[in-house]
């Protein structure tokens, strides 16, 4: 017998159930690394405005490409989407766009 088909409760009794298809584990996986991403991705800015909070925030001023900023965020975004089954589209010219901050 498949050891996902026999289930045993804590009265004893043995309950059955269909194997998952291999498909369907890995998209389980998927979803569920996708969730871990999330919540990581929120720890992080909630440690960060705790940092604000009590102004013991590093900032660091260096030029970065605003375009694969964008792009990253909406990549981050896109995976969040799709959980509930959304698109995310980011349009426009693919060119160099310089950013710094001071």
């Amino acid at each position: 017998m498949c050891p996902c088909k026999a289930r045993s409760n804590s009265s004893g009794a043995v309950r059955t159930r269909p194997c998952a298809s291999p498909a369907s584990r890995l998209a389980s996986l998927s979803r569920a690394d996708q969730l871990v991403e999330v919540q990581n991705r929120l720890v992080s800015e909630l440690l960060d405005v705790s940092c604000l909070s009590v102004s013991k925030l590093d900032v660091q001023f260096e030029p970065h490409d605003l375009l694969l900023l964008v792009l990253q965020r909406a990549q981050r975004l896109a995976s969040v989407a799709s959980i509930d089954q959304m698109q995310v589209v980011v349009e426009g010219e693919e060119k160099k766009l310089p950013c710094s901050g001071k």
